[in-house]
């Protein structure tokens, strides 16, 4: 038989063939610690297997949750993930980048409402769980990552939160991500996402999507609802969907814009 490390007391600890929902609200104090082992293979959707949180059927909402509001352990597929529960960590661990780890294990523990002003820089090829939490993103100019790179997994996250936009050309601009070559995961933006307003009247972003500007890997069960407007390619989910590379599963636009520009993915531009 096969020696497997018994985890900690104090620890919830669940095991699955396949995917871990989590469709209630679940709080781990003072010590309490959870450990979750998934299956390693994909969905027959395309999706990879997992631990997911209930979206509920209400826009914005999430029904299942994990909270953290001590000092426990989070452990998921064997990986020791950093739960972060304020602005000051998730500053020091993803947006400073004198201490940040792009290719680190993270996850939400609790809703963060300060308003984040700095964008994860460079590419992000590590894990970032939501565990059903939100996020108000606020950085002028870019989402809340930059890049999420190829083994990169953003999932279970909300962004809410305005972008206004920059004078310095760029690319790509999305809510959560400028540019994604990874997984964004049950997740959702709300924000409002602007490529173009009255100080900066024109716009310089190329690609605008609600959620994603350019998309080169997968995108699934996600969704955007909120307002965009560009003067370019703006889409409410999407401004680019790579031909051969970008895939879209079950995801969703609701957006609320006035957009002179050309439409992307999941928006109608009326002529």
């Amino acid at each position: 038989m096969g020696h497997r490390d018994k985890p900690p007391a104090n620890t919830l600890t669940l095991h699955a063939g396949k995917d871990i929902y989590v469709n209630n609200t679940m709080i781990a104090v003072t010590t309490a610690g959870l450990t979750v082992t998934y299956g390693t293979g994909t969905n027959t959707d395309g999706s990879p297997m997992g631990l997911y949180t209930l979206q509920n059927a209400s826009s914005g909402v999430w029904t299942g949750a994990v909270y953290f509001t001590g000092t426990g352990a989070l452990k998921m597929n064997n990986a020791t993930y950093t739960v972060i529960g304020t602005a000051a960590a998730l500053n020091a661990d993803l947006t400073n980048p004198a201490t940040y780890n792009l290719a680190g294990n993270y996850a939400l523990g609790l809703n963060i409402s300060t308003n984040l002003t700095t964008a994860v820089g460079g590419t992000f090829t590590g894990n970032f769980n939501g565990l059903g939490h939100s996020l108000v993103n606020g950085a002028t100019g870019s989402g809340l990552f930059n890049i999420i790179g190829g083994t990169g997994v953003v999932s279970n996250l909300k962004i809410s939160g305005t972008i206004n936009p920059t004078s310095t050309a760029l690319t790509a601009l999305g809510g959560l991500a400028n540019i994604n070559y990874g997984s964004v995961l049950n997740s959702f933006s709300s924000n409002a996402v602007y490529g173009a307003n009255t100080s900066v009247p024109t716009g310089s972003v190329t690609y605008l999507g609600g959620l994603v500007g350019e998309n080169f890997g997968l995108i699934d069960q996600s969704y955007f609802y909120g307002n965009v407007y560009g003067t370019n390619i703006v889409g409410g989910l999407v401004g680019l969907n790579g031909a051969t590379t970008g895939s879209i599963i079950d995801s969703s636009s609701m957006a609320y814009p006035v957009v002179p520009g050309t439409a992307g993915v999941g928006l109608h531009v009326a002529a």
